[in-house]
């Protein structure tokens, strides 16, 4: 009899958006607009997991410290099954917000060992195509979507290419592996932008094949059109 191979799905929260510096100017979507993100997506997260009752759920906030400062809206659309694991570790990710996904990361690392496999999603991402998530739930599998950096590096087929780091799929020894190679002061004060130094390292670990289309089947609801469509 062959062992069952473990998943589990984490699904990245930054509620408290006033600690991030120079709000102003940055592409982040605040207040109202960006708890009415969360509701949609954790709206449609709920219908397409309620099938998955044996999957652990994790909702992990690296900005807040209490229970209660989770808005009531999106508290009503969290099941009782799932998990909420609030880390208030946004030391680094209040000036780079890749600096604080591996804080959330470094945070989490027990939990992630227990699973062979884990999925990181944002809940501000709407699925296009659900099934996506969902066989990635029934076959666990290293998985990523890479992207061209812009327009002018597709048409002319440049290696210039990054993980978008909003939906994937990994094997969490090496995303541990990763999160413990990258230097956080480093990473803030050069702006480093965590999509390039994951694709570069799992490049160089042989982990990804590089490819000209990558996935094509998410779109961001997001408040703000800095961000791109999927």
């Amino acid at each position: 009899m062959t062992e069952e191979i473990t998943v589990g799905v984490f699904l990245r929260l930054a509620l408290n958006t006033s600690q991030y510096a120079s709000q102003a100017i940055s592409p982040i979507a605040v207040g109202e607009k960006r708890i009415k993100d969360y509701e949609n997506g954790l709206a449609r997260l709920r219908a397409i997991l309620k099938e998955f009752a044996k999957t652990p759920i994790f909702i992990v906030d690296n900005t807040l410290e209490d229970l209660t400062q989770i808005p009531f809206e999106l508290k009503s659309l969290i099941p009782e099954n799932w998990i909420v694991v609030l880390t208030h570790s946004n030391i680094y990710g209040r000036h780079n917000k890749g600096a604080g996904d591996i804080e959330t990361i470094r945070c989490i690392s027990q939990k992630l060992t227990t699973f062979d496999y884990v999925i990181f999603y944002e809940p501000r991402l709407i699925l296009e195509k659900t099934h996506i998530l969902t066989s990635l739930i029934q076959s666990p599998q290293n998985a990523l979507w890479l992207e061209n950096k812009n327009f002018y590096d597709f048409i002319l087929r440049r290696k210039s290419k990054s993980v978008s780091t909003g939906f994937y799929s990994i094997q969490p020894e090496k995303l541990l592996s990763f999160a413990d190679q990258v230097d956080l002061e480093r990473m803030v004060d050069r702006k480093e932008s965590i999509e390039d130094i994951f694709f570069d390292f799992l490049k160089k670990e042989g982990s990804i094949n590089i490819k000209r289309w990558g996935w094509h089947s998410l779109r961001r609801e997001v408040s703000t059109d800095s961000y791109q469509k999927y």
